[in-house]
């Protein structure tokens, strides 16, 4: 008897990481002959052909109809649950407690029929007593779950696995390869305001050093920052605009591998820097610790440029940085790869 794998694709739709991570745990399920059903509820069109699926895979737009479909394949005993990889917020608000305790029943249910339950590539943050003590009985109950960064495996300490975030299972371009690599890529959050005068410094100290400096939108809402910035300081941007996921993946893809390195306070900017051969800078805004704790444990230490305090002299020393090179780069990024084809390969054999 064949069982099915129950799951969620449906994510921030703008913003071509999530699709990533979404795409190497489900794919590799569809590798495996899986049958796949994906709850897709308001994802766009473009965003679900990106995905690329086979005939393995059924989508649902409906939750109603998700759950409907699950509880009847677990009462067949043919269900499995997986739970797809990416933040999640312990707070004890009553929406997030009642979402967890929903979690909990279907999970039961999944487990009293013989069903696995995997959850992969969580990143947790919150502080919430409830939320926390719900979420570790998701962790007793899953055969295996899989947490992306330090501070998530901090935060849990007992019964977790720690592997890279998904990403790093994407195709990669060799950094050694002969192609020349003269532009540095920019892409920042559009909810972080970046600091006109630190952005200014970095933008001439990096043409100083004959590189040039151009916007890259892998979130589309991060246009509006990005054409201001390209407006202002005289940048060719390449935006998101109309184009459609799979297009604007191309492109970044298409920037990203012709760049010597790629500036950003986003996660998946630098990892999709880093699988197209980039150096990767972080760009810090605050004490925040998403991006250290899940790239320096796989990838190790990379340089920093922190937001309001990049002076004359940090620019030397950074760019300097920038120009050696991040020594045994494709060694890094083969073990954070193999790693992750590890992981994904734990977890099909589970189910």
């Amino acid at each position: 008897m064949k069982r099915r794998v129950f799951g969620s694709i449906a994510a921030q739709h703008d913003n071509l990481g999530d699709i990533a991570i979404r795409r190497v745990f489900f794919q590799k399920y569809a590798d495996e002959g899986r049958s796949l059903v994906l709850l897709c509820k308001g994802m766009p069109k473009t965003y679900i052909e990106h995905f690329n699926f086979s005939t393995h895979v059924t989508l649902v737009p409906n939750s109603i109809a998700f759950q409907f479909k699950l509880l009847w394949e677990a009462l067949n005993r043919r269900a499995d649950l997986v739970y797809a990889p990416g933040p999640h917020r312990l707070d004890d608000d009553p929406k997030a407690v009642a979402k967890t305790i929903l979690m909990l029943a279907n999970i039961a249910l999944i487990r009293a029929t013989g069903g696995v339950i995997q959850t992969a590539g969580r990143a947790l943050r919150g502080n919430g007593r409830l939320s926390w003590m719900l979420e570790r009985q998701i962790v007793r109950l899953s055969q295996l779950y899989v947490v992306r960064d330090s501070a998530s495996l901090a935060l849990m300490k007992n019964g977790v696995l720690h592997a890279p975030d998904l990403a790093f299972g994407m195709e990669r371009t060799a950094r050694s390869s002969n192609q020349p690599r003269k532009l540095i890529a920019l892409s920042f959050r559009n909810d972080t305001k970046i600091d006109v005068d630190t952005f200014e410094r970095l933008i001439r100290s990096l043409k100083f050093h004959n590189f040039s400096p151009v916007l890259v939108s892998q979130v589309r809402r991060d246009d509006v920052q990005h054409e201001e910035l390209a407006t202002k300081f005289g940048l060719e941007a390449f935006l998101w605009g109309q184009k459609s996921h799979t297009d604007q993946q191309s492109v970044v893809d298409s920037v990203y591998r012709r760049s010597f390195a790629v500036v950003s306070n986003r996660l998946h900017g630098l990892i999709f820097g880093i699988m197209a051969g980039a150096i990767p800078v972080e760009y810090r805004i605050g004490a925040s610790d998403k991006i250290s704790s899940t790239v320096t444990p796989w990838f190790g230490s990379y340089p920093i440029i922190n937001d309001q305090e990049y002076t004359p002299g940090a620019n030397t020393e950074t760019i300097q940085s920038l120009i050696e090179g991040v020594k045994d780069f494709d060694q890094r990024v083969d073990s954070a790869r193999t790693s992750v084809r590890h992981t994904l390969t734990a977890l099909t054999r589970v189910s």
